[in-house]
């Protein structure tokens, strides 16, 4: 008689040994094929049939015995987030958004939007406005099997903070006076006084009657167009 030191099935990659008790010579086979006694079975993922052969089959009644066993594929475990979470995510822009994965098994891959981001496993990478589909995925083998497909997604919404243009003077003001023309924008922008730009906080002196306009890059929109008037 011959012995599994486990029960079937097993996980891979659990491995199990095999013997036999027998007293005269015997052969043992996994599949057909001769293995060792007492050996440690370390063969992946599978059906195995042992079998064992007394080589004296005239003198024993018990000539032959055997078993299945099966180790089955290991399914991995896919660790995903957005942010620290696995959970949709929604945010204003500017932000960054960290896609992580992990998988304990297989290989990983991750998607964004159908672009390869694996590159970018757990990185910060700034996203403009938009829906982005985050693709998390595994590619077993033999051994291990596939997790296909697991999503979270991101909404980056368009910023809603106000941005305007200043004076820090009460038009009108008397010549020579100055005033100094600045914006509380946080994002990028452009300030112009009557159709040229400027620096922010700009002091100005030079025109009659002055028209400061901003333009906001991620609007694309003139957002304020306050005046100034000089007094003679």
């Amino acid at each position: 008689m011959f012995y599994l030191m486990a029960v079937s099935p097993l996980n891979y990659p659990d491995v199990f040994s095999v013997w036999t008790n027998a007293t005269s010579l015997f052969t043992l086979y996994r599949n057909g094929t001769a293995t060792g006694n007492n050996s440690v079975q370390a063969n992946g993922a599978g059906y195995f049939n042992f079998s064992a052969q007394r080589t004296d089959t005239q003198n024993y009644s018990f000539n032959y015995n055997e078993s299945q066993f099966i180790v089955n594929k290991v399914t991995p475990t896919l660790t995903k987030s957005l942010n620290g979470a696995d959970s949709d995510f929604t945010g204003f822009y500017p932000i960054q958004v960290n896609a992580s994965g992990y998988a304990n098994y297989g290989t990983l891959s991750m998607y964004r939007n159908a672009t390869n981001i694996i590159s970018q496993n757990n990185v910060n990478i700034s996203l403009q406005t938009g829906y982005y589909d985050f693709i998390f995925s595994i590619t077993g083998n033999e051994n291990i099997s596939s997790v296909l497909d697991q999503h979270i997604y991101a909404t980056i919404k368009n910023n809603e903070t106000i941005c305007n243009a200043y004076f820090n003077a009460t038009s009108p003001i008397t010549y020579p006076a100055t005033f100094i023309a600045y914006t509380n924008c946080s994002s990028d922008y452009t300030l112009f006084i009557n159709g040229t730009s400027i620096s922010n906080n700009s002091i100005m002196i030079q025109e009659l009657q002055l028209t400061t306009s901003l333009f906001r890059e991620q609007t694309l929109k003139i957002t304020l167009t306050p005046s100034i008037k000089l007094n003679l």
